[in-house]
């Protein structure tokens, strides 16, 4: 956890987190983004979880492409990710039901 909150302190860079193969062009020795829509300027560690944890072939491939690899703090984002994705169920299907009430 803590490699997890170090890495909100380091350098940002652009995060993409829709790859695709249509918003992508993989030439022999360059990548080239085509689709800007789902962009953003996040920690690396972001970045690296969209290339390797999202269980996606030609996301990896082009993390590889571009000098990434996975990371134990990228595992640790995993996890949390899990937890909250869980918490977000449970309350939205709270207030879903009307049991709990959001003021």
């Amino acid at each position: 956890m803590e490699e997890l909150l170090t890495s909100f302190k380091k350098i940002r860079c652009i995060y993409h987190s829709d790859i695709k193969k249509e918003n992508f062009l993989l030439g022999s020795n360059k990548v080239c983004i085509v689709d800007f829509q789902h962009i953003g300027v996040l920690p690396q560690a972001f970045q690296t979880y969209a290339f390797f944890n999202i269980g996606d072939a030609f996301a990896a491939s082009v993390g590889r492409k571009l000098g990434f690899q996975p990371s134990r703090t990228v595992n640790a984002m995993v996890a949390m990710s899990n937890l909250l994705q869980q918490c977000g169920l449970r309350m939205y299907s709270s207030s879903f039901m009307g049991t709990q009430s959001w003021s």
